[in-house]
Protein backbone atom coordinates (compact mmCIF):
# COMPACT_ATOMS: atom_id res chain seq x y z
CA UNK A 1 0.00 0.00 0.00
CA UNK A 2 2.66 2.54 0.87
CA UNK A 3 4.05 1.94 -2.70
CA UNK A 4 0.91 3.36 -3.83
CA UNK A 5 0.79 6.50 -1.57
CA UNK A 6 4.02 7.41 -2.17
CA UNK A 7 6.26 5.79 -5.02
CA UNK A 8 9.65 7.09 -3.34
CA UNK A 9 9.71 5.08 -0.15
CA UNK A 10 12.49 3.53 -1.53
CA UNK A 11 12.79 0.99 1.38
CA UNK A 12 9.37 -0.08 0.55
CA UNK A 13 10.59 -0.78 -3.40
CA UNK A 14 13.52 -2.82 -1.66
CA UNK A 15 11.02 -4.90 0.51
CA UNK A 16 8.37 -5.90 -2.34
CA UNK A 17 11.39 -6.66 -4.17
CA UNK A 18 12.68 -9.30 -1.52
CA UNK A 19 8.93 -10.77 -1.34
CA UNK A 20 8.87 -11.16 -4.97
CA UNK A 21 12.61 -12.71 -4.65
CA UNK A 22 11.01 -15.05 -2.01
CA UNK A 23 8.44 -16.00 -4.52
CA UNK A 24 10.86 -16.68 -7.18
CA UNK A 25 9.88 -13.62 -9.19
CA UNK A 26 12.91 -12.45 -9.91
CA UNK A 27 11.41 -10.25 -13.10
CA UNK A 28 9.04 -8.15 -10.33
CA UNK A 29 12.00 -8.33 -7.92
CA UNK A 30 14.55 -6.90 -10.20
CA UNK A 31 12.29 -4.10 -11.27
CA UNK A 32 11.67 -2.99 -7.80
CA UNK A 33 15.35 -2.97 -7.06
CA UNK A 34 15.89 -0.79 -10.20
CA UNK A 35 13.02 1.62 -9.55
CA UNK A 36 14.36 2.14 -5.96
CA UNK A 37 17.74 2.61 -7.39
CA UNK A 38 16.25 5.23 -9.99
CA UNK A 39 14.77 7.20 -6.95
CA UNK A 40 17.58 6.80 -4.78
CA UNK A 41 20.76 5.79 -6.49
CA UNK A 42 23.14 6.01 -3.56
CA UNK A 43 21.12 2.94 -1.97
CA UNK A 44 23.48 0.56 -1.46
CA UNK A 45 20.66 -2.04 0.01
CA UNK A 46 18.97 -1.63 -3.52
CA UNK A 47 22.36 -1.96 -5.64
CA UNK A 48 23.23 -5.28 -3.33
CA UNK A 49 19.73 -6.79 -3.77
CA UNK A 50 19.76 -6.08 -7.53
CA UNK A 51 23.07 -7.96 -7.63
CA UNK A 52 22.21 -10.79 -5.61
CA UNK A 53 19.28 -11.39 -8.58
CA UNK A 54 22.02 -10.95 -10.75
CA UNK A 55 23.85 -13.47 -9.48
CA UNK A 56 21.06 -15.81 -9.19
CA UNK A 57 20.45 -15.65 -13.05
CA UNK A 58 24.20 -16.98 -13.45
CA UNK A 59 24.97 -13.53 -14.50
CA UNK A 60 27.64 -13.21 -12.02
CA UNK A 61 29.51 -10.67 -14.11
CA UNK A 62 26.83 -8.29 -13.87
CA UNK A 63 26.32 -9.13 -9.60
CA UNK A 64 29.95 -8.29 -9.62
CA UNK A 65 30.16 -4.91 -10.60
CA UNK A 66 26.68 -4.35 -8.68
CA UNK A 67 28.04 -5.86 -5.37
CA UNK A 68 31.00 -3.23 -6.06
CA UNK A 69 28.91 -0.39 -6.62
CA UNK A 70 27.51 -1.18 -3.24
CA UNK A 71 30.70 -1.58 -1.64
CA UNK A 72 32.15 1.68 -3.45
CA UNK A 73 28.23 3.76 -1.65
CA UNK A 74 28.74 1.81 1.41
CA UNK A 75 32.43 0.34 1.83
CA UNK A 76 30.88 -0.77 5.34
CA UNK A 77 28.58 -3.11 4.47
CA UNK A 78 30.01 -6.38 5.29
CA UNK A 79 27.69 -8.72 3.92
CA UNK A 80 28.01 -7.32 0.37
CA UNK A 81 31.84 -7.54 0.84
CA UNK A 82 30.80 -11.90 1.62
CA UNK A 83 28.31 -11.54 -1.11
CA UNK A 84 30.98 -10.15 -3.27
CA UNK A 85 33.50 -13.03 -2.12
CA UNK A 86 31.12 -15.27 -3.24
CA UNK A 87 30.41 -14.34 -6.65
CA UNK A 88 34.42 -14.38 -6.82
CA UNK A 89 34.54 -17.73 -5.50
CA UNK A 90 31.86 -18.61 -8.35
CA UNK A 91 34.22 -17.52 -10.72
CA UNK A 92 37.41 -18.87 -9.53
CA UNK A 93 38.82 -15.81 -8.20
CA UNK A 94 39.87 -17.49 -4.80
CA UNK A 95 42.09 -14.79 -3.66
CA UNK A 96 39.33 -12.26 -4.31
CA UNK A 97 37.15 -14.06 -2.49
CA UNK A 98 39.59 -14.58 0.48
CA UNK A 99 40.09 -10.56 0.81
CA UNK A 100 36.25 -9.62 0.67
CA UNK A 101 35.71 -12.21 3.63
CA UNK A 102 38.33 -10.90 5.42
CA UNK A 103 37.13 -7.38 4.66
CA UNK A 104 33.37 -8.34 5.95
CA UNK A 105 35.17 -10.40 8.95
CA UNK A 106 36.97 -6.72 9.64
CA UNK A 107 34.07 -4.75 9.70
CA UNK A 108 31.71 -7.41 11.47
CA UNK A 109 33.95 -9.98 13.51
CA UNK A 110 30.96 -11.43 14.55
CA UNK A 111 29.79 -12.12 11.01
CA UNK A 112 29.80 -16.27 10.68
CA UNK A 113 28.17 -16.66 7.35
CA UNK A 114 31.74 -14.08 6.43
CA UNK A 115 33.78 -16.82 8.44
CA UNK A 116 31.48 -19.75 7.09
CA UNK A 117 32.52 -18.88 3.72
CA UNK A 118 36.09 -18.31 4.25
CA UNK A 119 36.42 -21.63 5.46
CA UNK A 120 35.37 -23.13 2.11
CA UNK A 121 37.62 -20.40 0.31
CA UNK A 122 40.35 -21.95 2.40
CA UNK A 123 39.50 -24.92 2.22
CA UNK A 124 39.74 -24.47 -2.01
CA UNK A 125 42.97 -22.82 -1.44
CA UNK A 126 44.52 -25.88 0.05
CA UNK A 127 44.44 -24.66 3.64
CA UNK A 128 43.05 -26.84 5.50
CA UNK A 129 43.84 -26.13 9.03
CA UNK A 130 42.85 -22.25 8.50
CA UNK A 131 39.53 -23.69 6.90
CA UNK A 132 39.28 -25.68 10.07
CA UNK A 133 39.68 -22.44 11.98
CA UNK A 134 37.47 -20.71 10.29
CA UNK A 135 34.39 -23.22 10.43
CA UNK A 136 35.24 -23.71 13.83
CA UNK A 137 34.55 -20.24 14.40
CA UNK A 138 31.62 -19.39 12.55
CA UNK A 139 29.65 -22.19 14.81
CA UNK A 140 30.86 -20.77 17.81
CA UNK A 141 29.35 -17.53 16.43
CA UNK A 142 26.25 -19.20 14.86
CA UNK A 143 25.79 -22.85 16.93
CA UNK A 144 22.16 -22.74 15.02
CA UNK A 145 24.87 -22.98 11.55
CA UNK A 146 24.00 -26.05 9.82
CA UNK A 147 26.17 -25.54 6.16
CA UNK A 148 29.48 -24.58 8.55
CA UNK A 149 28.59 -27.89 10.75
CA UNK A 150 28.46 -29.86 7.03
CA UNK A 151 31.58 -28.26 5.61
CA UNK A 152 33.88 -28.58 8.69
CA UNK A 153 32.25 -32.66 8.59
CA UNK A 154 33.52 -32.70 4.99
CA UNK A 155 37.20 -31.42 5.76
CA UNK A 156 37.28 -33.83 8.76
CA UNK A 157 35.82 -36.36 6.81
CA UNK A 158 38.73 -35.73 4.30
CA UNK A 159 41.57 -35.89 7.30
CA UNK A 160 40.08 -39.38 8.00
CA UNK A 161 38.68 -38.63 11.24
CA UNK A 162 35.52 -40.10 10.91
CA UNK A 163 34.27 -39.68 14.20
CA UNK A 164 34.58 -35.87 14.37
CA UNK A 165 33.04 -35.52 10.56
CA UNK A 166 29.97 -37.71 12.51
CA UNK A 167 29.72 -35.41 15.13
CA UNK A 168 29.81 -32.43 12.83
CA UNK A 169 27.18 -34.34 10.29
CA UNK A 170 24.58 -34.80 13.16
CA UNK A 171 24.74 -31.12 14.57
CA UNK A 172 23.68 -30.47 11.11
CA UNK A 173 21.23 -32.82 10.61
CA UNK A 174 19.87 -32.29 13.94
CA UNK A 175 19.79 -28.43 12.89
CA UNK A 176 18.45 -28.53 9.46
CA UNK A 177 16.25 -32.01 9.17
CA UNK A 178 15.85 -31.38 5.53
CA UNK A 179 19.35 -30.74 5.14
CA UNK A 180 19.78 -33.56 1.96
CA UNK A 181 23.75 -32.79 1.50
CA UNK A 182 24.51 -33.40 5.14
CA UNK A 183 22.21 -36.34 4.43
CA UNK A 184 24.21 -37.44 1.74
CA UNK A 185 27.57 -37.08 3.40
Amino acid sequence: MSIVVDPGLVGAHCNLGNIFKAQGKLKLARQCYMEAIRLKPESSIAWSNLAGIFREEGQTSTAIAYYREAIRLCPQFADVYSNLGSAMQEQGNVLEAFQCYSTAIRIRPDFAIAYGNLGSCLLVSGEVQRAICALRRAVQLEPNFPDAYNNLGNVLKNLDRPNDAAVCYEQAVNLNRESAEANYN
